[in-house]
Formats: C-alpha cells, sequence, structure tokens
C-alpha cells in the first residue's frame, strides 16, 4: 500500500490528482520529502496515514534500493524532515514528541532516538554540516516571557553532535 503512494506521489501526472475527490485525497497516504542517502542505496521520506479522526499519523519511512522493501523508520507519528548524516549511519529528524518540533536523532538500527535540540520556538529548518559533527537549525523567536539571554535578532543556532557515528547521550 505505502509503495504504491510513493509510486502514485512521484509519477502520476498532476491532472490525476485533480480528479480526485476530497474523500478520496483523504484517503491516500501522502508522501513527502524524499531524502536519498549519500551512497544511493536507501531514500528516506515522511508519509502521512490517511486521517482518521482529527489528524493522521506522519512517520519517516525508508526505502532500500538493494531488497525493493519499504520500512517505517519512526513509529511516534509525529515526525518529518529526514536528514542523514554525511556518513549515512545516522538519521536526524523532526519530531513534535516533545511538544513544539524539535530534532531528533537515531542510528540506521532504529535505537531510541535521542532529542538533541530544546527550543523554546521549536525547530522549522536543519542541515548537517559536511563533516557531521554539527547540525546548523533555525528556530522561531520563542514568545517573550520565555524569551533567554540569547540574542534577539538571531534565529540560526548550531548544536555539536559529538562521538563520529555515536548518538549523542546529550548536547
Amino acid at each position: 500500500m505505502l509503495l504504491a503512494a510513493i509510486l502514485l506521489t512521484f509519477f502520476l501526472p498532476a491532472l490525476t490528482w485533480a480528479q480526485l475527490s476530497a474523500e478520496q485525497a483523504l484517503s491516500v497516504w501522502q508522501v513527502q520529502d524524499p531524502q536519498p542517502s549519500h551512497d544511493g542505496r536507501r531514500v528516506a521520506f515522511t508519509a502521512t496515514e490517511p486521517v482518521r479522526g482529527a489528524r493522521g499519523s506522519r512517520n519517516v519511512w525508508m526505502y532500500d534500493a538493494a531488497t525493493g522493501q519499504v520500512n517505517q523508520f519512526t513509529k511516534a507519528g509525529s515526525d518529518s524532515a529526514p536528514r542523514w548524516s554525511p556518513d549515512d549511519k545516522r538519521m536526524a529528524f523532526l519530531s513534535n514528541r516533545a511538544g513544539r518540533p524539535q530534532i531528533f536523532l537515531s542510528t540506521l538500527d532504529r535505537s531510541d532516538p535521542v532529542q538533541v535540540t530544546h527550543s523554546a520556538g521549536g525547530v522549522s529548518l536543519f542541515e548537517w554540516s559536511p563533516d557531521g559533527k554539527e547540525i546548523a537549525f533555525v528556530s522561531p523567536e520563542p514568545e517573550p516571557e520565555k524569551e533567554n539571554a540569547r540574542d534577539k535578532d538571531n534565529d540560526a543556532q548550531v548544536i555539536t553532535v559529538v562521538g563520529g557515528s555515536d548518538v549523542p547521550s546529550s548536547i
């Protein structure tokens, strides 16, 4: 089912989507933000299940080109924006599991993800450094009553991700 959604998303002409009713459109998996690994062997992407009740579940999935298998990488129901580390051994992604969107980091064995940001305003964008030792991110200004000592005009920040291919225990 999910593989079909991937194929439909990437290869179905836009005109065909325009022919779907609102009910049909809400019953289709939505696949977004495909991110090929640097070695080209896998593709991570965000998949949103059809809405059931108030909202749909959104998680990171992974396609393995060698096996043709598609597997769910995260299961929290609020994860998106997967980004491969430069060595393809770790995956960073955004998750609302702690409230506002924060960056979480996991090894590819799907070990418990570690939250690496604690930004009061949440995180909107992020990117790995070329050497994989840091992650730069953009965070909206926190509400004035929650503001800390950081510069009011600076939304961009950098965190250091320590330990090579290991997930940091804390930042």
